[in-house]
């Protein structure tokens, strides 16, 4: 008899333990999809914009070029909307200019895009490219009203919103701001 309480305490044991593992799985799943639904805009884009990490090279090592927007009161890099028949670069090119009143050079390869959904609920995708900024100097302006120039290891701290955190340690993690030290 003594084998046969043990077996159903043992059962039982293992049983709260498979509800306790299953409830904590639908947990992880739930939170899971709901992470992957903020990330992930499905459909074509019904936004396309472009824009810029801006990097000039200094004693101290590379500087990287962030914008603040008054309107969103959010810390980012430079981007804008494509107009009408304008290419991807040219977009990234022209807002980088209207923004922050640099004119750059794109270096290749283009990174990677990011593709979610707006404050709005629409698809957005944006494409940015490394740039060198060549000669202008910012006025503030409607959409921005200041810029900062840090070095690479500040940038994550300063930036408003996840997905460009992410943007940018990929860009560190493929040693592609390694062309800008001295």
């Amino acid at each position: 008899m003594a084998k046969g309480k043990a077996k159903v305490k043992r059962k039982a044991k293992t049983s709260r333990q498979t509800s306790a593992s299953s409830a904590a799985s639908k947990r992880r799943t739930s939170t899971s999809n709901k992470r992957t639904q903020r990330r992930r805009a499905v459909g074509p884009a019904q936004v396309r914009a472009a824009g810029g990490i801006v990097v000039k090279t200094t004693k101290k090592g590379p500087k990287v070029l962030l914008v603040h927007r008054p309107n969103y009161d959010d810390w980012s890099f430079p981007k804008g909307k494509l107009d009408d028949g304008e290419t991807f670069k040219e977009a990234a090119l022209r807002e980088v200019e209207e923004e922050t009143g640099f004119v750059c050079t794109p270096l290749k390869p283009r990174l990677p895009e990011l593709r979610y959904t707006d404050n709005r609920g629409r698809t957005k995708e944006v494409r940015y490219w490394l740039m060198v900024a060549e000669s202008g100097e910012f006025v503030a302006n409607d959409e921005v009203d200041r810029i900062a120039w840090l070095r690479w290891n500040k940038v994550t701290d300063r930036l408003s919103y996840g997905k460009d955190r992410r943007l940018f340690e990929r860009l560190i993690a493929s040693g592609e701001l390694d062309r800008f030290v001295l």
